[in-house]
């Protein structure tokens, strides 16, 4: 049975940090909400020049079709980094080696078929804009797996102290700006976990 967006719950991900030292740590990621609307247009009106007042709909855009997912699954997937396939702006891509299917409750998780995964690690600098692609792939929700790619959601990692992300400083990103330095410091300056 292939999986819904919804299935997981939380990934443990092998690779994806160490200790100052260069120890390996296991890195558990925790599905999040979204923010209702991370693209509210009413703060950014202020940034526009009056020649554009075009750019922004008077209405802030048609409300989100309802989901037609089931409620959220249980599953915790247990992954490994594996190589490096790209990166952007706001990312870096990495192909996964799937380890382990669990469920955190007694269902059967092995009647799940993953197919082949990738992560997407958000740049430290960028984290707002990842959160931003995420919603936009839950917005479009039914056009997953057929027109743009299947993303089982957005996952947050509290980076425990004295920990790094190696990607961060093997693939950087010529892109000097921050988050904060290209939006309304009202949204973008917060973390996610302020805007829920």
């Amino acid at each position: 049975m292939e999986p819904y967006q919804n299935t997981v719950v939380s990934i443990a991900l092998e690779g994806l940090v160490q200790r100052s030292d260069g120890s390996p740590v296991t890195a558990c990621l925790q599905r999040c909400d979204f923010v209702p609307n991370i693209v509210e247009l009413s703060p950014v009106r202020a940034l526009l020049r009056p020649s554009r007042h075009w750019m922004v709909r008077p209405d802030n855009g048609t409300p989100r079709h309802p989901s037609t997912l089931p409620p959220p699954g249980d599953v915790q997937l247990t992954l490994k980094l594996g190589s490096f396939l790209g990166d952007g702006r706001s990312g870096i891509v990495f192909d996964v080696e799937q380890l382990a299917v669990a469920s955190l409750s007694q269902n059967d998780a092995s009647r799940y078929s993953f197919p082949p995964l990738v992560v997407k690690v958000a740049r430290s600098t960028r984290c707002m804009s990842m959160a931003r692609e995420a919603w936009f792939y839950d917005h479009l929700e039914c056009l997953q797996g057929v027109v743009i790619p299947r993303c089982y959601g957005w996952f947050e990692l509290k980076l425990p102290h004295g920990c790094v992300v190696p990607a961060w400083t093997t693939y950087p990103s010529d892109d000097i700006e921050t988050d904060a330095e290209e939006g309304p410091a009202a949204i973008l300056g917060s973390s996610t976990w302020s805007l829920r």
